[in-house]
């Protein structure tokens, strides 16, 4: 009996040891590497915790993959990557020459463990998956400079972890209420900055934003890289942190003289 156990012990392990190279290895095809930095990344080997660009725990568990100095040429993401349950940080920003492209794979919902997300200035397209808004670790999602298209998932309203969100320079549109978590930067075609504790709603349309923000923990409003609209509408804010910022140029001077400061208040220990 203990010899069978052993066994299937062992099996088990090299099924979960092979679903991390599978994976890996699966997503090695589909990227562009003229100068062989994934040359570690070897399919006839079970252990990945030795390759580079990629991190384990310690128990030998894949947790990070991390490309964004690979100087990689583009390529595209693989659904595989939705098989890697103990992944924490995937990042692939600043792929250089093509960059990456396709769609973001709607598997990445299914990363339980996931707390960073870092896919910004590539060129992937399409909408943003909804089962995105199922990463209840989810910290940092940057989905910044691509060419997203579509409305912002009611989803992420679930993301309560969430503290850091930038989806500027796509081509996103619609309307999300979010009735909890806590974001520290949230972004469409503008910045938020802050620790939130209401109910944010906000619309985008086009070139320009409607922000409607009651966060008593709000320290800082970002304006840039943003072409609004005439006439555009004036958003209302409540704020409870004296630390807030507009940070603008002479292109945004119009729209921040539509805003309206409601309330601030001396800032409290749990909001720094």
């Amino acid at each position: 009996m203990f010899p069978a156990l052993v066994l299937s012990f062992l099996l088990l392990s090299s099924v979960a040891g092979n679903t991390e190279v599978d994976a890996l290895m699966a997503l090695k095809t589909k990227l562009f590497d003229p100068n062989n930095v994934l040359q570690s990344w070897d399919g006839s080997l079970n252990d990945p915790c030795t390759w580079f660009h990629v991190s384990c725990n310690n128990n030998n568990k894949l947790v990070s993959i991390d490309l964004g100095k690979a100087n990689l040429a583009g390529g595209e993401l693989v659904p595989e990557l939705g098989k890697l349950e103990y992944l924490q940080n995937l990042s692939c920003r600043r792929l250089s020459q093509n960059k990456l492209s396709g769609n973001i794979p709607a598997e990445l919902g299914n990363l339980p463990n996931l707390d960073t997300l870092e896919l910004h200035m590539n060129n992937l397209g399409g909408p943003i998956p909804s089962q995105l808004g199922n990463l209840q670790k989810l910290q940092t999602m940057r989905l910044n400079l691509n060419k997203l298209t579509g409305n912002v998932p009611q989803s992420f309203a679930n993301l309560n972890s969430l503290t850091f969100l930038d989806l500027t320079s796509n081509a996103l549109s619609g309307t999300i209420h979010l009735d909890h978590g806590a974001f520290l930067k949230f972004t469409c075609a503008s910045f938020v900055y802050g620790n939130p504790g209401g109910q944010v709603m906000f619309h985008v349309r086009f070139c320009f934003w409607l922000l409607t923000v009651n966060r008593p923990s709000l320290s800082q409003i970002n304006f840039r890289s943003v072409f609004f609209a005439s006439p555009s509408p004036s958003p209302r804010m409540s704020f409870a942190n004296n630390r807030l910022i507009f940070a603008s140029t002479h292109r945004y001077t119009q729209i921040l003289q539509r805003f309206h400061i409601i309330s601030i208040r001396e800032p409290r220990s749990k909001d720094i």
